[in-house]
């Protein structure tokens, strides 16, 4: 993947294409999903109760698993949609 997929998203006969992220302005479920999230997130850490360490931790894996949804279930789910139509 180039610099230019990584920052922009180009318009689609583009190789970058499936790798762009979830734009919300463009994606409204992607908000949605975002605001679900969020509110799950913060139901389920509760901040007052849990050690710094703890909270990291739990973000880590968070952030592993946004990685492997954004850059391998997703692109395989759009190609899929992509073909379909």
């Amino acid at each position: 993947m180039s610099i230019a997929c990584a920052f922009s998203c180009p318009p689609p006969p583009s190789p970058c294409r499936p790798r762009c992220l979830l734009n919300p302005e463009e994606f409204l479920p992607a908000t949605v999903l975002n605001l679900v999230f969020s509110y799950i997130l913060s139901c389920i850490i509760k901040p007052e109760e849990k050690s710094t360490s703890e909270i990291f931790f739990i973000l880590i894996i968070l952030l592993c698993v946004a990685a492997v949804i954004g850059f391998f279930i997703y692109p395989i789910i759009h190609e899929a949609v992509i073909n379909l139509s």
